[in-house]
């Protein structure tokens, strides 16, 4: 029988040359399937194949983001306070200046003696409050949370079903797919007879 000290040094290096040979293999095949990706009748098989094998994720996930992200901002966006009054006012604003820029009203209203100019303070006034008004009310309608929250799953919906014969959206699944490789093979490139404590035999 071999001494337990040698047992542990042959096992010690069974183990370098089975993950030596098995860090070749993969990191062949991780060259192989690279050269796969760069070959234009292979790349194009393999991004529309993995599009349409992830389409119900890729909805999903965009229409999670929409959710958490989107839609509060449109709302924080248009509320009464914040974003949504100066939207108000602003276009409050531009009615006022609209009446008060149409010289047909203008001319018309200082024919009438007296009351024509305190008519016309009032009509811009009016003109300003139906602004805002219009704003909100419009606010409330687009932003009912049903509308718009169906108008986000139309949304993820096209997202997801987009053409894949698309420059953009190649350039970036071939960029995700190379980033993951590189650092799968720099995970398989780590030697790890060479941080056991085996050494020490």
């Amino acid at each position: 029988m071999l001494p337990q000290p040698w047992i542990n040094r042959i096992r010690f290096y069974i183990d370098l040359l089975l993950e030596e040979l098995s860090d070749r293999v993969i990191l062949t095949t991780i060259q192989n399937f690279r050269q796969q990706l760069t070959d234009p009748k292979t790349h194009k098989s393999f991004i529309e194949s993995t599009i349409a094998r992830n389409r119900n994720e890729i909805e999903a996930a965009v229409l999670s983001i929409l959710r958490t992200e989107l839609a509060p901002k449109l709302q924080e966006l248009t509320a009464a306070s914040g974003g949504g009054s100066i939207l108000a006012s602003e276009m409050g604003n531009a009615i006022e200046e609209g009446l008060a820029n149409t010289p047909e009203l203008r001319r018309y209203l200082r024919m009438i003696p007296i009351a024509g100019s305190l008519i016309e303070s009032q009509l811009q006034h009016v003109g300003h409050n139906i602004g805002e008004n219009v704003v909100y009310a419009l606010n409330k309608r687009l932003l009912d949370p049903e509308r718009l929250d169906s108008l986000m799953v139309a949304i993820a919906n096209g997202i997801a079903s987009i053409d894949t014969d698309n420059t953009a959206l190649d350039t970036l699944i071939s960029s995700i797919i190379d980033d993951s490789l590189t650092e799968f093979e720099a995970q398989v490139k780590v030697q790890q007879w060479k941080h056991q404590e085996m050494l020490h035999l």
